[in-house]
């Protein structure tokens, strides 16, 4: 038997929704890994299914995404942060599969 109200379920709901919206610590914006290409995808609407992508290509450890081209860059461990690239000003996001959170560092 449950002893928890409606409200307090409702709650725990809503803040577990929030956390799936709120954009990973580890996001780079308007940064682009250059170097390391290992393989891309066009047609590709979000950072996060850019990673999904990495996640199942070897060797792939970070992604750039490119949103006004739908575009997503595999990078194997060779790729450096770049913010002063055209892309990295046009908006582009960066993230590698592992990263350290800042109260890692």
């Amino acid at each position: 038997v449950s002893t928890q109200s409606t409200g307090e379920k409702k709650k725990k709901k809503d803040k577990k929704d929030k956390k799936k919206e709120t954009p990973s610590k580890c996001l780079l914006k308007n940064t682009m890994l250059h170097g390391g290409d290992i393989d891309n995808k066009s047609k590709v609407k979000s950072i996060k299914k850019c990673l999904k992508f990495c996640k199942k290509t070897e060797n792939c450890v970070g992604v750039s995404f490119v949103p006004s081209e739908k575009l997503c860059l595999l990078k194997n461990q060779d790729a450096t942060i770049d913010t002063n690239c055209e892309a990295a000003k046009a908006g582009s996001q960066s993230q590698f599969l592992k990263c350290k959170k800042k109260d890692e560092e």
